[in-house]
């Protein structure tokens, strides 16, 4: 469970006139589970998503009881607090390309990247920035300026959902090898989770090289260095690339706020 402040109505951030925001993980089987928990009271299912309102009262009931029994005092009265909590399934995308021709993804559009990472913002302002400086700086050469964008923010981008795969392994319960099994144990540890839950940048190793400069952008060059390609395709995307809709036991990750 999460909890911190954020701004109130119209941006206000003066005591006593901000919203607290909560975020709850819990695990659902998807079979079975996760469907009852996408269909309202009159039995329609919302496969990609119930909206806040419509989520049964008998969902809700379940859901303050699992907080009276398993949160401290203080968070329990959060959810209490809630009149329509909302829930999301968590899941991501990756994408082999960003570009198509003239036309750029940025953004979540290529990369939906677990929460546990908290970079949605960064990375589409990346992506916006380095867009916007490598066609200043190849005015007569868009292609280049494009295929330059392309390689730097895929791999930013594969980056980033393979360590949130990593930060989400914490919620498994079933393992396929014993290397799984103590990766999750170690992001099991608060200390682990508090540390790289909201990391930005990717290992040293990502960002050395020819042309790579402190925040990832590589110009002009569009010819990767051994060692930023070594840590997306050895240790940095480890073997975690299942989905999510096929963990073991079909177990999803649920995000309640």
């Amino acid at each position: 469970m999460l909890g911190y402040p954020i701004a109130g109505a119209d941006g206000d951030v003066r005591p006593g006139h901000r919203r607290f925001n909560i975020v709850w993980y819990l695990r659902a089987e998807a079979e079975k589970e996760l469907k009852r928990l996408m269909t309202d009271e009159t039995g329609r299912h919302y496969p990609l998503g119930i909206p806040p309102g419509l989520i049964q009262a008998e969902v809700v009931a379940e859901l303050r009881a699992a907080a009276h029994s398993n949160l401290a005092l203080q968070f329990c009265k959060m959810v209490e607090l809630v009149e329509t909590p909302f829930f999301q399934s968590v899941a991501d995308m990756d994408v082999p390309s960003m570009i198509a021709g003239r036309v750029s993804l940025l953004g979540d559009a290529p990369f939906v990247v677990r929460p546990h990472c908290g970079m949605g913002v960064t990375k589409a302002a990346g992506n916006a920035v380095l867009l916007a400086d490598l066609l200043a700086a190849f005015p007569g050469d868009i292609d280049h300026a494009l295929r330059v964008y392309d390689e730097e923010r895929c791999r930013y981008g594969q980056y980033l959902t393979a360590h949130s795969r990593r930060l989400g392994s914490q919620m498994k319960q079933s393992y396929t090898s014993d290397e799984e099994r103590r990766e999750a144990e170690y992001y099991r540890r608060p200390a682990t989770s508090n540390s790289e839950a909201a990391m930005i940048m990717p290992p040293a190793t990502y960002c050395q090289g020819a042309g790579i400069n402190s925040t990832g952008h590589r110009i002009p060059s569009a010819t990767p260095s051994a060692t930023s390609t070594r840590a997306i395709s050895g240790g940095g995307a480890m073997a975690l690339e299942e989905s999510l809709f096929d963990l073991p036991m079909g177990n999803v990750p649920m995000l309640w706020r």
